[in-house]
């Protein structure tokens, strides 16, 4: 038998089944493959452009508030004194903001006129100073206290990052992000269109945001699943964050 430890570590021994891998990446795989039947069924010359209150608009906004709302419940739970909390902190930041970006709420719910809960309104001259500061600053300094929190643990959370019981749900995360990261670019196929000549497979037309609104629905989709496997196999970090970190650095100093 091998010796306990003389600082346990924080982390669970937990493996990630064949199972536990191929069932969630399985939705957003379906989801491309089913969009791609669908666009099958259009004529070759029919373009999309989908609205705001269009059915995959408002999916992507559920997905996104679910998945934010797990990460809120699961950070309450923990309270700050548990090192868990801290692995929450960005998802809960990330999913706040897309589900902000999804819903409209600012531009919609609130009728500044905008499309985006963002920073960049502290920099558009074109807007009075009162919707810059009404929209730029909460969402600075919730930017800034989210990047102090992770950079003042951010050995504890790579340490987490490495473990072998996270990596589908960080795999399913990067997915996500990834995913959105592509949609983007066809976000601006138009433009790259007429400006540098790039034709991205898919586009048929002025405004088609098809294979946008696909990739964004994949996208948060693979989140939610993301938090999904974190919240069912919790504690990703256990003990309280003095005795976490102990523990990480005593094993870095060994």
């Amino acid at each position: 038998m091998e010796p306990e430890p003389l600082i346990p570590s924080p982390f669970p021994r937990d493996k990630a089944t064949p199972t536990r891998w191929m069932v969630p990446f399985t939705v957003p795989v379906a989801i491309l493959f089913a969009a791609w039947a669908v666009r099958l069924t259009m004529p070759a010359d029919m373009s999309i452009d989908f609205k705001e209150s269009s059915l995959i608009e408002i999916g992507q906004a559920t997905l996104h508030g679910l998945a934010c709302l797990l990460c809120v419940v699961t950070l309450l739970r923990n309270g700050h004194r548990r090192a868990d909390f801290y692995w929450w902190v960005a998802p809960a930041f990330i999913t706040f903001f897309m589900f902000w970006r999804e819903a409209e709420i600012d531009s919609d719910l609130l009728g500044l006129g905008e499309n985006a809960f963002s920073w960049k309104y502290l920099f558009e001259g074109h807007m009075p100073i009162w919707k810059r500061l009404v929209l730029g600053i909460p969402s600075t300094a919730l930017a800034l206290t989210v990047l102090h929190v992770c950079r003042k643990h951010a050995r504890l959370l790579l340490k987490t990052v490495e473990r072998r019981h996270v990596r589908v749900s960080v795999a399913l995360f990067a997915l996500g992000i990834g995913l959105y990261a592509v949609a983007q670019v066809y976000d601006r196929a138009w433009y790259l269109m007429h400006e540098y000549g790039w034709n991205l497979w898919g586009v048929r037309a002025h405004r088609d945001d098809f294979w946008e609104e696909s990739l964004e629905l994949a996208g948060a989709a693979a989140i939610l699943l993301s938090v999904i496997d974190a919240v069912w196999h919790r504690p990703i970090i256990r003990g309280t964050l003095a005795e976490a970190e102990r523990a990480v650095n005593g094993q870095a100093d060994d």
